[in-house]
């Protein structure tokens, strides 16, 4: 028998010991998990996590009260490229003390056995970010075949939302279990993504709880088994929205003597939010921004038209001040104190926003949002910490209008790339709702007329119409070029590693609404690829994709595509005499099921000449993971089709 055999006997042995006890044993390493050197299941696996074991305890005494944490975790490194996973850095949210680490300890093993001990003292604290502290450590002598695995002890003041689960990561996970101990006197509600855990049946005891000698204090316990790696792919918001996940957020207590709800409506939570110090009192007080407001009183002179007036004070807003790049939904600093700054996150910008239109008469809500590196949103439950920045929603007439003053270079209508993730709530005092955050269009369009000389050179000239995204993202690098007092503004352009151009011309590049329109001439030394009497040229100038998008064979979680594709590319390209096109590429005309999307490509020759065009759009913009492989192999054709090469016979 081989060794290879053996090994996967062993791991079979500890998978069906799993799934017939449901339990995994932490005190000692199984004889596979060392001797192991691979996992069958997932032989591209860099490592692979054999137990994940969680402890939430929540504590009401009158003496103190506290919720302790402790997390139990280890894991077999399977290749080079899994020692990522012997550099651990361990979450520790210190303000206020709202953190404590009780207790640290890690080990490493090695084939011949314990290799390595870590204690606290090996450790670091380094800030992360706002009052985040993160322990850090590496485990040292890491080896492909080492076993690693460390435990803390977190105690923490703050028992409303109990600490978040991960049953599934980007690696495989043999086993991963939280059991969550909570007195009865706390209700929490249980939010689930992924695949939902296993739950076993509840245990309770008496304890004491306050001043109640014999409280019931209940444990539950929810795991998984040999979960497969979640490894990130293209067109995804957040792997987070995917993973096997709980998390639990207090929803009453009767620590009083009578149940009392945390939360109970969205309607409470935005008066609650209205009467906010860093919220309502910011946008809803003129005296927070009279600064702003008596600058912008004379640009308003003789303008009457509500639309003209919005359009003028979002202008005002994105002219005057910078987004500092934080999202978020409370203002933290007095709106006028950050417009004299000119800088301020998106909260303190957008809420600026609201209070101007509102000081006009144009009715405006804030609206907050999670952004899609935040993740998903539950509206069953009114939870503002999922909420982690807030954009504004304005009426004009009955049209509704999004606005984003983050973004300089939107018009009104549109908003950030990163906030669009399918709703945000209003927060309107007479009706909080939830509202679609609809995406414009992306749109370009490339021309290009040139010839081609007998050397292999490109000369002629260019055209690029761009409009919504793609439009914002070259004004933004225009601008910039124009800051740093840049003439050549070759960095918006195709190609601008391999091409040379001058005559570059820009129109309506401070007219946000408008098509942008940039013209320039072109030369491409090295267009062609000539080996003796054949040339080779790649007719699709401007790629599609750099690389393609999706990389995995099987997803198992939604394709989330931004915003609405649309590229299109023409190419008229003159011929020397002595050329000569060997084969006329077959036309190519693609579509995705119910008008999702397609990709055409036509070549045609006019005995000189020849014209290339080629167009690509996409207009659905979610494909569940049945979906995926319909939109997988429509985009490796194109991919496929943009390297496709004409070949070109030499004449003497």
């Amino acid at each position: 028998m081989s060794y290879n055999i053996i090994i996967t006997a062993l791991l079979l042995c500890i998978a069906l010991s799993i799934k017939a006890q449901d339990t995994y044993t932490w005190e000692k390493i199984p004889v596979a998990g060392i001797k192991m050197k691979n996992y069958p299941a997932d032989t591209n696996a860099a490592a692979l996590v054999l137990a994940d074991i969680g402890r939430i305890s929540v504590s009401i005494r009158s003496s103190k009260s506290e919720c302790l944490f402790e997390r139990k975790k280890r894991i077999k490194i399977l290749k080079p490229a899994g020692f990522q996973y012997a550099d651990v850095a361990i979450p520790i949210y210190v303000e206020d003390d709202a953190e404590t680490l009780m207790e640290f300890e890690a080990h490493i093993y090695n084939s011949t056995g314990l290799a390595r001990t870590i204690e606290k003292k090996d450790a670091f604290l380094e800030k992360s970010s706002g009052q985040v502290m993160q322990l850090k450590f590496a485990f040292p002598e890491v080896q492909v075949g080492s076993v690693i695995e460390y435990r803390y002890l977190i105690s923490k003041k703050n028992f409303f939302e109990l600490p978040e689960w991960y049953f599934q990561q980007e690696i495989p996970v043999l086993w991963s279990e939280l059991s969550v101990t909570i007195p009865s006197l706390l209700e929490y509600i249980t939010l689930i993504n992924g695949t939902p855990p296993q739950e076993r049946a509840p245990t309770s005891v008496q304890e004491q709880v306050l001043n109640i000698p014999y409280a019931t204090v209940s444990t539950v316990s929810y795991y998984q088994k040999n979960m497969p790696a979640l490894r990130p792919d293209g067109y995804i918001t957040t792997m987070a929205d995917y993973y096997s996940r709980i998390r639990f957020q207090l929803q009453a207590s009767r620590l009083n003597g009578y149940r009392e709800e945390i939360f109970s409506s969205w309607e409470k939570t935005a008066k609650e939010l209205i009467n906010h110090e860093f919220f309502g009192k910011k946008y809803l007080r003129k005296a927070s921004f009279d600064e702003a407001l008596t600058e912008l009183s004379p640009q308003l002179l003789g303008i009457a038209k509500p639309e003209e007036q919005l359009q003028k004070i979002h202008q005002f807003v994105t002219y005057h001040m910078a987004w500092n790049g934080y999202h978020r939904f409370l203002a933290e600093e007095p709106l006028d104190k950050v417009f004299v700054r000119k800088l301020g996150s998106s909260a303190e910008l957008n809420l600026l926003l609201c209070g101007l239109l509102n000081a006009y008469n144009i009715t405006a809500h804030p609206m907050l949002l999670s952004t899609r590196e935040h993740g998903q949103v539950f509206q069953d439950y009114p939870l503002i910490d999922q909420f982690n920045s807030v954009i504004v929603q304005a009426q004009i007439g009955e049209k509704t209008v999004l606005l984003d003053a983050t973004h300089p270079y939107l018009a009104p209508g549109w908003v950030r790339e990163e906030v669009l993730n399918g709703s945000g709530w209003v927060v309107d005092p007479k009706n909080p709702h939830w509202s679609d955050i609809l995406p414009g269009k992306s749109s370009s369009t490339y021309s290009f007329n040139l010839q081609l000389d007998e050397t292999g050179q490109l000369d002629g000239k260019m055209s690029r119409a761009q409009d919504g995204y793609e439009a914002a993202k070259s004004r933004e690098k225009l601008k910039a070029e124009k800051a740093q007092n840049t003439k050549d503004k070759k960095a918006t352009l195709p190609l601008a590693e391999i091409a040379q151009y001058d005559s570059i011309q820009v129109r309506d590049l401070d007219e946000f609404s408008k098509t942008l329109i940039t013209t320039a001439r072109i030369k491409l030394p090295e267009a062609l690829t000539i080996n003796g009497e054949l040339a080779y040229f790649s007719p699709i100038l401007v790629p599609f994709f750099a690389e393609n998008p999706f990389k995995v064979t099987n997803r198992a979680y939604p394709v989330d595509i931004p915003y609405p594709l649309s590229q299109r590319q023409i190419l008229n390209l003159t011929l020397p005499e002595k050329f000569k096109l060997e084969e006329l590429p077959k036309t190519v005309n693609l579509s995705l099921p119910n008008n999702g999307g397609r990709f055409s490509y036509q070549v045609q020759l006019f005995d000189k000449r020849i014209l290339v065009t080629t167009q690509l759009q996409i207009n659905q913009l979610r494909y569940s993971a049945a979906e995926y492989q319909t939109l997988k192999s429509f985009i490796d054709l194109v991919i496929e089709k943009q390297q496709e090469q004409l070949v070109f016979k030499i004449k003497e």
